[in-house]
Parts: C-alpha cells; sequence; structure tokens
C-alpha cells in the first residue's frame, strides 16, 4: 500500500504529486526567489485579479477599526477591505458619509463583486446614495448585506479569502 500511494522518488524519475500531477518549471519571468507577498504585488498570482471586495460602514470609525483588525487577523491583507466609518466632524464624530461609502467602494471595486455591510439603518441610506453615484455597469456588482457586522465581516472574509465567488460570500455573511 505505501509504494502504491507514497512512490519512491529517484533521480530518473521526476517526483510524482498526488493523484498523478506533475511539478511544472516556472513560466518565463518567474521569480522562485521572491516572497508570497513580492508575487502579489507583481499580479503574478490569479487571485489578485479574482476577487470580491469588502466595504466595512458604520458610524463609529472606532468600531470599524476594530472589526478590520479582526478581519486582518483572519485574512492577514489577502481580501481587499475598505472602511467608511464615521464623519470628519470632532464635535459629532459619529455618523455615516455617502461620499466616504463611494470611496471605499472604488477602493475595493472588482468585477467579481463588492460586499457593503452597514451597522445601523442610516449607514444602508448612505451605502444606496453611494451606489447610485456609481456607473450603471458598476451598481450592478454591488451587493448590500443585512448580516451582523462582525460576524458578517469575518465570514465574508474568510469566503472571499479562499476566492469564494459573490453568491457564495454573500451567503456566507448572511448565515453569520
Amino acid at each position: 500500500w505505501h509504494e502504491k500511494h507514497y512512490p519512491a522518488t529517484s533521480a530518473q524519475r521526476p517526483r510524482q504529486l498526488f493523484g498523478g500531477t506533475q511539478r511544472r518549471p516556472p513560466r518565463s519571468g518567474g521569480d522562485l526567489h521572491a516572497s508570497p507577498l513580492e508575487r502579489v504585488a507583481n499580479n503574478r498570482h490569479w487571485w489578485v485579479a479574482h476577487m470580491v471586495g469588502i466595504v466595512l460602514v458604520s458610524h463609529s470609525a472606532i468600531l470599524a477599526a476594530g472589526v478590520q483588525q479582526l478581519v486582518d487577523q483572519m485574512v492577514h491583507g489577502r481580501v481587499p477591505f475598505a472602511l467608511a466609518a464615521g464623519t470628519d466632524n470632532a464635535d459629532m464624530p459619529i455618523g455615516t458619509d455617502p461620499m466616504r461609502v463611494l470611496q471605499a467602494i472604488e477602493t475595493v471595486y472588482s468585477a467579481d463583486g463588492v460586499l457593503v455591510l452597514m451597522d445601523l439603518g442610516s449607514a444602508l441610506m448612505s451605502a444606496e446614495a453611494a451606489i447610485d453615484l456609481l456607473p450603471p455597469e458598476q451598481q450592478t456588482q454591488i451587493y448590500l448585506c443585512e448580516a451582523p457586522l462582525v460576524e458578517g465581516a469575518l465570514a465574508a472574509a474568510v469566503a472571499a479569502a479562499g476566492s469564494a465567488p459573490i453568491e457564495r460570500v454573500l451567503a456566507e455573511a448572511r448565515q453569520a
């Protein structure tokens, strides 16, 4: 059994991977010594071009920063994630701004979709106003999600990090 599933390697025979898959030489121009982050920065991985973005709309910048910290801990920055939280008014820092939401969407926009999570009702209004400012072809790629903010963000980010399609990311957030 062992020889069948773990064939011995030899100098004459290339190492076999599970399922009979063979190792392939790197593509031309590939840098074998680049770190994973350098390869991502150089767009050499398929997931860079194919990933759902996530926007968190919150009335509180502190709350949103805490959620972002939890998400970063889970996915280590592998998911496009942006915040639209709080206001610039030092006397009244609690609130949402449609222009901040628009900027956040534009920051993480992907043809694969953008999931927008919101904390309270007026955050929904800000998100809807921001979507109305996008070109029509981009509006169809934005998905508003009524999931719990913290749990939904974590579940969505983990699904997106696994290159799940927007429908799956949305479902994971809603089930959180």
